[in-house]
C-alpha cells in the first residue's frame, strides 16, 4: 500500500462513528412491569446515562403519580419513550429506555425504584435524608504522563445506587457510615477516607475514600422542599 494513502475525511469520520457505535454498551430493555407498592412503600426515580457517566435521582416519592412529570421531561425529544409513558401512565413502569432520536448510542435509563419504609411514607411530604453511594469509580490513568486523574473516575452510571431515606440526620449519617465501611471492605488497598458535613449545617454532605485503584462516594442529601 501507498505510504502517502490517506482516508477520504467524510469516511473517516463514518468509520469512526461505527466504531463508537460497536463499541458502546447496547441499552437494556424496558421493563414496563408496575412496581410492587404495598401500603408503605416509598418510590424513587433513578436515571443512569452511560454515555456521559452520569446518575440522578428524584424522590421518596408516595406514588407514581409524582413521578409521571419528571419522567415526561426526561423523555421530551424522545416521541418514543413519551409514547410509552401515556401507555403506562396509569400504573407506572419499573425501567424506560429514553433513546437520542439521532445519537442511537446516547440514551438515558430511568428506573423507578421501590422501598418498604412506612415510617418515610408517614413523613411525607415533610423533607427526609435521602444516602446514596456510587462506587468503585475507577480512575483515569495517563499513561503518558504516568498520573492518576482522580477527578476523571469513570464508573458512577453503573455503580451508584439509593441506600434509602431516614428522618434525622443522624439515622442518615450511621447509614451513610456503614455503607462505605460495606464498600470498601474488601479492598486490599485500604482506602483513605473523608467526610465532609458541616458542624453548623443541619443538612447533609458526603463521605469520599480513595485508593491507587478507585475511589468511592456516599452523599447524605436533605430534601428541604419536601417531596409529594
Amino acid at each position: 500500500m501507498d505510504d502517502d494513502f490517506q482516508l477520504d475525511p467524510e469516511f473517516q469520520d463514518t468509520m469512526e462513528w461505527e466504531t463508537r457505535k460497536k463499541s458502546a454498551s447496547p441499552p437494556p430493555d424496558d421493563d414496563l412491569s408496575a412496581p410492587a407498592t404495598p401500603k408503605g412503600t416509598i418510590l424513587y426515580l433513578t436515571v443512569s446515562t452511560p454515555h456521559t457517566d452520569a446518575w440522578d435521582w428524584h424522590g421518596p416519592f408516595p406514588s407514581f403519580a409524582a413521578i409521571l412529570p419528571i419522567a415526561q421531561h426526561l423523555a421530551k425529544d424522545s416521541p418514543t419513550a413519551l409514547a410509552t409513558l401515556e401507555q403506562v401512565k396509569s400504573k407506572g413502569f419499573t425501567r424506560l429506555v429514553v433513546t437520542d432520536p439521532i445519537e442511537e448510542t446516547h440514551f438515558s435509563v430511568l428506573e423507578v425504584l421501590t422501598r418498604f419504609n412506612p415510617d418515610i411514607r408517614a413523613t411525607l411530604p415533610k423533607p427526609v435524608f435521602t444516602v446514596s453511594a456510587s462506587g468503585p469509580m475507577l480512575h483515569d490513568y495517563d499513561a503518558v504522563y504516568k498520573t492518576v486523574k482522580s477527578a476523571d473516575a469513570k464508573g458512577k452510571s453503573s455503580t451508584s445506587q439509593i441506600i434509602g431515606s431516614y428522618p434525622s440526620r443522624d439515622t442518615a449519617l450511621i447509614a451513610a457510615k456503614a455503607t462505605m465501611q460495606e464498600l470498601v471492605v474488601n479492598e486490599e488497598d485500604a482506602p483513605h477516607v473523608s467526610a465532609e458535613f458541616p458542624a453548623a449545617d443541619a443538612g447533609g454532605g458526603l463521605i469520599m475514600a480513595m485508593n491507587a485503584r478507585a475511589k468511592w462516594e456516599v452523599c447524605v442529601f436533605f430534601e428541604t422542599e419536601g417531596t409529594y
